[in-house]
């Protein structure tokens, strides 16, 4: 199928890592703010940072995704240019 940025530019893996690192900050800041809490809000808290956990685990994904797929293209085009009949650079 045809993908939506079929390269992964350094902006679009730039914006994945720093979604990730912002959702981990917030992360460790309410886990820290969990150990001052009691009762109900302290389970509240834990559903919070289970959905931000979920949410961050699909961050790094996306993000792992986007570079494999980088990488994977450069190799394709670096095995295209080692196996071109015709130099590469005069097409």
């Amino acid at each position: 199928g045809e993908r939506l940025d079929p390269f992964p530019s350094d902006n679009n893996i730039q914006k994945a890592k720093d979604l990730y690192m912002k959702l981990l900050k917030e992360i460790a800041a309410l886990r820290a703010e969990i150990k001052t809490v009691k009762g109900d809000l302290k389970e509240k808290m834990s559903v919070s940072i289970a959905s931000k956990l979920r949410e961050y685990g699909e961050a790094v994904f996306e993000y792992g995704r986007l570079k494999n797929r980088r990488r994977r293209i450069n190799v394709r085009e670096l095995r295209k240019r080692m196996h071109a009949t015709v130099p590469y650079e005069l097409k």
